[in-house]
């Protein structure tokens, strides 16, 4: 069986390993962690909720934030 992610991020961010689905060589997570302001913004379906949950995740991990 192929398992391609469910539609809804906030049940695909609650899996135990959703962070293993980013691609994180493009350094965009280091750029969101600046101290600079973000809006998050698209459609639905876009990957939102599961990119905002991906932050708050690493950031949890980071005994310095």
């Amino acid at each position: 069986k192929l398992y391609i992610g469910s539609i809804d991020g906030e049940q695909e961010s609650a899996r135990d390993n959703f962070e293993q689905l980013f691609y994180t060589n493009n350094s965009k997570y280091d750029e969101i962690m600046k101290p600079e302001k973000f809006i998050i913004s698209g459609r639905k379906g876009t990957g939102k909720t599961i990119l905002a949950n991906y932050i708050v995740k690493k950031v949890n991990e980071n005994n310095n934030s």
